[in-house]
């Protein structure tokens, strides 16, 4: 476990560790012991920590921190959802995509190049008319938040083919409920 991760995360979220400590209703010497030897540390310390920085538990047990260069910060290491059968996207509110698991990548033809260049969702839709309404609805959702729908669509593959695709989605909210970013889990959908 990296020690420095509930650090680096206390300083993103701007809480001081007095500040911090007493979310927790733990002593300052205490919750300065758990951030700089975080060995001992039991889950549900933890996890409580995590809801008090508002990032997953997960961000805190890896050992290896990517930094996104909008600075959307990820932190889990991502084999788990690597080996999963379907495609989980994280996108900013800009629809900028900050996280794609491998299945995804493959399903909608995305390089790890084209993700640290800057890859946003609709960049492997096939029409582009589409492309313009997808921005269109992306701001709507942002600023209205409508009850979440599956989205069908059809992206285009290297070789010319398209693929019909269902992006089911949920909404990220920060503290203050604003929309901050999208979880999507893409699937092939070839009733479609």
């Amino acid at each position: 476990m990296n020690s420095t991760n509930i650090r680096t995360f206390r300083n993103q979220s701007g809480k001081t560790q007095l500040e911090l400590s007493h979310e927790l209703e733990i002593s300052l010497r205490h919750y300065q012991k758990l951030e700089s030897d975080q060995s001992d540390i039991k889950l549900s310390n933890l996890e409580k920590i995590a809801k008090a920085l508002n990032v997953p538990t997960c961000f805190l047990l890896n050992t290896q921190v990517t930094k996104h260069q909008r600075k959307l910060t990820l932190n889990c290491k991502a084999e788990i959802l690597d080996m999963l059968p379907i495609g989980i996207q994280i996108n900013d509110t800009s629809g900028l995509i900050v996280f794609s698991n491998r299945y995804h990548q493959k399903l909608c033809n995305i390089s790890d190049e084209d993700l640290h260049a800057g890859y946003y969702i609709w960049d492997p839709i096939a029409d582009s008319d589409e492309r313009l309404q997808l921005k269109s609805y992306l701001k709507l959702l942002v600023s209205e938040k409508p009850t979440t729908t599956p989205y069908f669509t059809r992206n285009k593959l290297s070789n010319g083919e398209t693929v019909p695709i269902r992006v089911d989605w949920s909404y990220i909210f920060d503290d203050q409920k604003c929309v901050i970013a999208f979880l999507s889990v893409i699937t092939p959908h070839p009733s479609w």
